[in-house]
C-alpha cells in the first residue's frame, strides 16, 4: 500500500511539475513577445498563438479571467486569470475577404462601408457583391446630376427630370452619346481596368458577340463601363488608394448574382432564380434576355409582382424619397437596340430608352484584390488599414 501511495504521490507531483512548467514557459513567451514589441499591448491573436503551444481548448475570446484550459501532457485545467495575470491582451478585429465575404453573402451583402470617401466627396457605401478576388461596393442612393460626369470626348451626361436623373443623350448626336462612335470597339484598356476585365462584368454578351457593336445601348452601356469617367468614385485616382476602378452602376449579372447568392434562390441544379441569356437567333447582338423561373420562359422584363425583387432591401431597390427617380441604369444592353437594363423603385428590372429622363446612377467601385475589411459593429464594415 505504501509503495501505491508513493507512486500516487510522483503521478500529482507530475502533474504539479508540468502545469507549472506550461504556465511559466507560456508566460515567459508571453512577455518575451511583450519585450519584441518594445512594451507595446500583445494582441489576442499573438497571445493565442503561444497558449495553443502548451494548452488545448484555447477560447476565441480571451475577456473572461475564470475559463480554463488544459495542459497538453498532464490535462491539467489552468485558469487564463493564472496566465494572463498583469498582462495587458489588446482585441483585434478579424480580417475579412472578398472570399469571406462571397461565402457568407446574406451577413455581409448591404452592409455599410463606414470609411471610403470619394475624391469627390461621396461617402455613402454598401457591400454589394464579391467574387473570388475582388470586393464590389455600390452608391447607397442615386447621386446628384453634375455636368462633371463627361464620357471620352468630353461631353457630358444630360440631366433628366430632376436633380438625381440622368439619360444618355436626346438623341444618338448629343450627351454623351457623341462620344463613343465606335460602340465596344472603345473599351480599351486605362489606366484603372484592361478590357477584358470591363468585358467580364458582362460576361456572356461578350462571349456571344465579341465583335465591334454599335447599336445605341452598346454605346450608352460603354459610357457606364469606361473607368476613366467614373474616376471620381474612387478615393485616389493616382491608384495609390484602396479603389482599382468605378463604373456608372452594376450590370445585370453582378445584380442577379448578387441577389441570388444573398437571398440564396437556387434550384436543384444550382442555378439562380432570376437569370440572363443572350440568344443569338433573332437578336443580332442587341442584349440580354432575363429569366425570373430558372430559365424556364425569357423575357426582357418582370412579369408580375411576385418576380419583382425585394423591395425592402434598399441594396438592390433605391428608393430616394426626395426625388421623383423611377430607379437606376444597370450598364448591360437590353433587347432592342436603342435600350439597356433598369432597376425600378417598385423592384421590377426591364429595359429601357437611352432617352428616357425617368432614371439615375448608382456607381460601383471595385477595391483591389488585396483589400480587406473589419468588423465595426452589426451592418456596418470598414476598410482595413
Amino acid at each position: 500500500m505504501e509503495i501505491i501511495g508513493i507512486l500516487q504521490r510522483a503521478t500529482d507531483a507530475k502533474k504539479v511539475t508540468d502545469k507549472n512548467q506550461a504556465i511559466e514557459q507560456a508566460r515567459i513567451d508571453i512577455l518575451g513577445k511583450i519585450a519584441e514589441k518594445k512594451g507595446e499591448d500583445v494582441t489576442d491573436t499573438e497571445v493565442k498563438a503561444i497558449l495553443n503551444t502548451y494548452f488545448e481548448g484555447v477560447p476565441s475570446k480571451l475577456t473572461d479571467l475564470n475559463q480554463v484550459v488544459t495542459t497538453k501532457s498532464g490535462k491539467y485545467e489552468v485558469k487564463l486569470s493564472e496566465l494572463l495575470n498583469g498582462v495587458t491582451v489588446k482585441s483585434v478585429v478579424p480580417k475579412v475577404s472578398a472570399t469571406d465575404i462571397k461565402s457568407a453573402p446574406d451577413e455581409f451583402y448591404g452592409s455599410e462601408i463606414t470609411n471610403f470617401t470619394s475624391e469627390n466627396g461621396y461617402n455613402q457605401w454598401k457591400i454589394f457583391y464579391a467574387d473570388s478576388s475582388n470586393i464590389y461596393i455600390i452608391a447607397s442612393d442615386y447621386i446628384e446630376y453634375t455636368t462633371n460626369l463627361k464620357g471620352k470626348g468630353g461631353n457630358s451626361f444630360i440631366q433628366g427630370n430632376s436633380t438625381y436623373n440622368y439619360k444618355f443623350g436626346t438623341n444618338a448626336s448629343t450627351g454623351v452619346m457623341q462620344d463613343y462612335p465606335n460602340g465596344t470597339d472603345e473599351m480599351v484598356d486605362t489606366t484603372y481596368a484592361t478590357t477584358q476585365e470591363i468585358k467580364s462584368l458582362n460576361s456572356k454578351y461578350f462571349a456571344t458577340f465579341p465583335e465591334k457593336r454599335t447599336e445605341n445601348n452598346k454605346i450608352a452601356v460603354v459610357s457606364m463601363l469606361d473607368t476613366t469617367v467614373w474616376n471620381g468614385y474612387m478615393d485616389k485616382t493616382d491608384k495609390t488608394g484602396k479603389a482599382k476602378y468605378a463604373i456608372g452602376g452594376p450590370t445585370i449579372e453582378m445584380l442577379f448574382n448578387s441577389y441570388n447568392e444573398k437571398k440564396n434562390l437556387f434550384n436543384d441544379q444550382n442555378k439562380g432564380k432570376y437569370q440572363v441569356d443572350v440568344p443569338i437567333n433573332g437578336n443580332s447582338g442587341y442584349g440580354y434576355n432575363i429569366s425570373t423561373n430558372y430559365g424556364v420562359d425569357w423575357s426582357n422584363s418582370f412579369s408580375g409582382s411576385s418576380n419583382y425583387l425585394d423591395t425592402t432591401d434598399t441594396l438592390y431597390v433605391s428608393q430616394n424619397t426626395n426625388t421623383n427617380a423611377n430607379g437606376y441604369w444597370l450598364a448591360s444592353p437590353g433587347y432592342m437596340p436603342d435600350y439597356l437594363y433598369t432597376v425600378r423603385c417598385t423592384g421590377d428590372v426591364s429595359d429601357w430608352l437611352y432617352t428616357r429622363p425617368h432614371w439615375g446612377f448608382r456607381p460601383l467601385v471595385c477595391l483591389k484584390s488585396d483589400v480587406e475589411l473589419q468588423k465595426v459593429e452589426n451592418g456596418k464594415y470598414k476598410i482595413a488599414n
